[in-house]
């Protein structure tokens, strides 16, 4: 019997390690095409060319991932829809800036285009629709409190589909997780255990403010 219990110990210890293992290999390989956004804005400002209420500019922090060798970024539309100026840092240290592309504020997802990528820079996959379910183990890189290129680890904990959008038909998607998300995190990207990104950090349900 105490054989058994011994055997059995060692082979779950063995798996935890293994899966360790698996979640830096994976860290270490989606890492580079993770971004660190610092934007300015002007408050008040309405997209579209509207007036303005204030002149005074403001800096916010967000994250973002590169998914193309054409410098196209995928963040969250908070983060840079009244940007007047969008400054990209890239985990070797290179800097650029980058100007909207598209912003869709009912889904919170918006594109940036940066003025230049790193040479040895390998953009992210951007996974299909059923290639992800409840209760599997993800991973979630970002800027949380300005501490770049942290890693977080939870389980898909929901998937909540909402009606199609007017006129597009578009059927938004939300995901639950219970990987610890701050702020700095908004537009980062939540990635599966095969590299592909299955979502884009939009905000947390939380009574204190942090991500507890």
């Amino acid at each position: 019997m105490h054989r058994l219990i011994i055997a059995s110990l060692c082979c779950l210890l063995s798996t935890s390690v293994l899966a360790q293992k698996n979640i830096q290999e994976l860290f270490e390989s989606v890492d580079g095409a993770v971004v660190e956004l610092h934007v300015k804005s002007l408050p008040g400002a309405v997209v579209g060319g509207g007036p303005l209420v204030s002149t005074k500019t403001s800096g916010s922090l967000g994250s973002g991932v590169v998914i193309n060798k054409q410098g196209r970024i995928l963040t969250a539309a908070h983060v840079i829809e009244m940007a007047t100026q969008i400054e990209i840092n890239f985990a070797d240290g290179t800097q650029t800036t980058g100007h909207v592309v598209w912003v869709n504020n009912f889904v919170d997802l918006a594109m940036i285009q940066a003025a230049e990528l790193p040479e040895n820079i390998v953009p992210v996959k951007l996974a299909d629709k059923g290639d992800y379910n409840i209760g599997e183990q993800l991973i979630v890189i970002g800027a949380p409190l300005g501490v770049s290129h942290s890693l977080s680890v939870g389980y898909l904990s929901g998937i909540r589909d909402k009606d199609p959008l007017p006129v597009t038909g578009m059927v938004p998607r939300f995901l639950q997780t219970d990987a610890a998300i701050n702020m700095g995190n908004s537009g980062g990207p939540m990635f599966n255990l095969g590299g592909e990104v299955i979502g884009i950090v939009s905000h947390i349900l939380s009574k204190s403010g942090g991500s507890n």
